[in-house]
């Protein structure tokens, strides 16, 4: 089971990181043992989770430097990650200069498709989410392609009569803290990513005719 986030600096990731254990744990899913290599954002966080703020009680086993291999099967997860996350991309004919703006969007719903996967574990077949936490989540009922084009409402009551009431925006993932048919929508007029459900879809990829 894999989790993808991004942050502007290394050191970023150590409190959200710790945010996310301890709501693990809470959930009945602690964390046990976390290996990792013994860069600086890595020892960080190790302090966070032991310091009397969080007291998450984790074992830590560090890797050696210039070593991989201690830890194949994350390295491995993160290179099949990234090259699902610019197939993506590249399937829908995303632009070079557009591809800076949404490879985040790509990468995470690599991530959250991965998690559909059916593994066996102990002789049991079941997705990856449900071996994790039980259930399958509500986006899997709502599945879209990525990079198709729809016209997401935008209408308010105060919006003129004769004004456009939706634009044509990019289905680039899934709301996961929203109900299965709440979508994230990449709007290229303002270059930011709406949440919605009222969208109407096109049928057709957004970037279709880039190039052949």
């Amino acid at each position: 089971m894999k989790v993808s986030d991004f942050f502007e600096t290394k050191n970023g990731m150590v409190e959200p990181t710790c945010e996310l254990f301890y709501k693990w744990k809470e959930a009945g899913m602690p964390v046990k043992i976390v290996r990792m290599d013994g860069a600086g954002e890595n020892i960080k966080l190790k302090k966070c989770t032991d310091s009397v703020d969080w007291k998450l009680g984790i074992d830590y086993e560090i890797t050696a430097r210039n070593t991989p291999q201690q830890n194949h099967l994350a390295e491995i997860a993160f290179t099949i990650i990234g090259n699902r996350g610019r197939a993506l991309m590249h399937h829908v004919n995303v632009p070079e200069e557009i591809r800076y703006k949404l490879y985040r969007e790509a990468f995470t719903t690599a991530t959250h498709l991965d998690g559909l996967k059916v593994i066996a574990i102990d002789g049991v077949d079941k997705t990856r989410y449900e071996h994790w936490c039980g259930k399958i989540p509500r986006f899997a009922n709502h599945l879209r392609t990525w990079g198709e084009a729809g016209t997401v409402k935008t209408i308010t009551t105060k919006v003129s009569k004769v004004l456009d009431r939706g634009i044509q925006c990019m289905f680039v993932g899934y709301a996961m803290n929203h109900d299965g048919d709440v979508y994230r929508m990449w709007n290229p007029e303002t270059v930011r990513v709406m949440i919605s459900r009222d969208v109407i879809w096109l049928t057709r990829m957004f970037f279709e005719n880039v190039r052949p």
